[in-house]
């Protein structure tokens, strides 16, 4: 009788499973037409999100070559992208969502050009040591204060609702 019994064998990894996302094996088998079919939406997904990210970049670039104010491409980009998705949910929401968790789990790999920067430019950083920290802390304080002033306007201009300075939900 034990011969008959198939053998349960464990599914593969694929080739690429740091692209997978979380979650997608699941711990039970699927048969592999039924992961071609779940990994290839989800590959579509990411391209269309990628493309998304990349069309609101190069729209922030050309506004910025137009704009009279001095600001960043990167950043234009970033605001049409939070007012694309902010009207529209839906596929490009999800695409978007589904590139964006993929880099962010990556997020590691994007320090890696710093770093080498750093190495490589180690003996320009040892004569301006002193310039750099002192431009460091002063940005840092800097960006603490704006931060603390920024919240208590915004707990100030709060009254009534949920944001209690003390923190009782019956006043």
């Amino acid at each position: 009788m034990s011969c008959c019994r198939k053998a349960i064998v464990p599914m593969r990894r694929p080739l690429f499973a740091w692209l997978l996302p979380r979650g997608y094996e699941g711990g039970r088998r699927q048969s592999p037409w039924r992961a071609a079919r779940s990994w290839g939406s989800y590959a579509i997904r990411i391209a269309a999100g990628a493309v998304l990210l990349l069309l609101c970049l190069r729209l922030g670039a050309q506004l910025a070559t137009v704009s009279p104010l001095p600001l960043p491409a990167p950043l234009i980009g970033m605001v049409l992208l939070a007012a694309f998705l902010a009207m529209r949910h839906g596929p490009a929401a999800t695409a978007a969502s589904a590139a964006g968790d993929l880099l962010l789990r990556r997020y590691a790999l994007f320090f890696v050009p710093a770093g080498v920067g750093v190495i490589t430019q180690a003996g320009m950083l040892r004569g301006a040591w002193l310039a750099i920290a002192a431009s460091v802390l002063v940005s840092s304080l800097l960006a603490l204060a704006v931060t603390s002033l920024v919240m208590r306007l915004l707990l100030a201009s709060g009254r009534g609702g949920s944001s209690d300075r003390d923190g009782d939900p019956s006043s």
